[in-house]
């Protein structure tokens, strides 16, 4: 059983607001224990158990296995320095960007969506309805029709013939698709890291991430070792917690950050250079703000060019074949005419 963002952003606002009001962490669960969803009430009374059991609140929290090692640490933090409920609020402003990068994908990404599967409707019922007409007239003449024409009829009569496995090759192809992005592999992440300008929203995407948590640990008083530790596990990402342990070792001989950050080699030389005046200058919090803010920006950026181009791409795509289709199956019925 896992929470999502929205679910865990309500439940973080909720008790950090009672806990700001003055209420004990118990009684302020206790409180909200009726205005959850079921799967949260359910979770909420495991921790009420436990916090009554005599253990630690964050203890309380990890023992039920729904909560990630962030939220964990930040939680172990804002119990030792008693704020627990501005870390709290802080836990839900990291969740809110994690939402908000979803939702500008899904955004960014709809009406390209839409334009394709419009234009593969559009395809489909020529070569279903439309060819089919044109087809009995041009075999049943003696006029000579060109290699398009020929080849658009041979599409038709192919899709035609094998809908079903062309149809179920689609279904399997995306959902092939949606497991490798849903999954942790290696493998992809490593090609999406090397592919021109999904590159470059991949890893602005994982920079807002990561640069989000450490600056939510620093910021809670968790070390910097730790922090890069935890920051690494909630990318969720197996090639990048390889590079960034390179950093991690590196640390740990005593190397500055920007030195370390930078053997991972998956960092801009931006992130490198702020990161470094913010070691220098004491002030690394500032620095990771800094870096949100514009990797957010260029993030924004980044995916409006991308819908920007991918409409009228998609626009000029069906326009060419709709084109095409008409010059191939107009042409000879004029030439059929003429031999009249």
């Amino acid at each position: 059983m896992r929470l999502t963002n929205k679910e865990v952003i309500v439940f973080c606002n909720k008790v950090g607001t009672l806990l700001q009001s003055g209420y004990e962490i118990d009684k302020s669960l206790y409180m909200l224990k009726n205005q959850f969803s079921k799967k949260i009430n359910k979770i909420t009374s495991q921790i009420i158990d436990n916090i009554n059991s005599g253990k630690s609140i964050s203890e309380s929290f990890k023992q039920i296995n729904i909560f990630s090692n962030f939220f964990i640490s930040m939680l172990t933090c804002g119990e030792t320095k008693g704020n627990l409920d501005d870390v709290l609020f802080e836990i839900s402003n990291h969740y809110i960007d994690k939402e908000n990068i979803k939702t500008k994908f899904i955004t960014s990404l709809l009406y390209p969506t839409i334009l394709f599967i419009s234009l593969l409707i559009s395809i489909n019922f020529l070569l279903f309805f439309i060819v089919p007409s044109y087809e009995n007239m041009f075999l049943g003449s003696e006029v000579e029709i060109s290699l398009i024409t020929k080849s658009i009829i041979n599409l038709s009569i192919f899709v035609r013939n094998n809908y079903f496995y062309i149809f179920l090759g689609f279904i399997l192809f995306f959902i092939s698709v949606f497991l490798v992005i849903k999954s942790k592999s290696y493998i992809k992440s490593y090609i999406l890291f090397k592919i021109p300008m999904v590159n470059k929203l991949f890893i602005n995407t994982k920079i807002i991430n990561f640069a989000n948590v450490f600056s939510s640990l620093i910021k809670s008083g968790v070390n910097i070792m730790d922090s890069i530790n935890l920051s690494s596990e909630v990318l969720d990402d197996d090639f990048l917690k390889e590079r960034l342990n390179l950093s991690i070792n590196s640390i740990k001989e005593g190397n500055s950050l920007r030195y370390s950050f930078e053997k991972a080699q998956i960092f801009p030389k931006i992130f490198l250079d702020m990161i470094d005046i913010g070691e220098r200058s004491g002030k690394l919090e500032c620095s990771l703000n800094f870096i949100i803010n514009l990797y957010k920006d260029e993030l924004n950026a980044t995916l409006e060019r991308f819908s920007k181009y991918m409409e009228p791409t998609l626009i000029f795509i069906n326009s060419i074949f709709v084109i095409l289709f008409l010059l191939s199956m107009t042409t000879p019925i004029y030439d059929s005419i003429n031999l009249i």
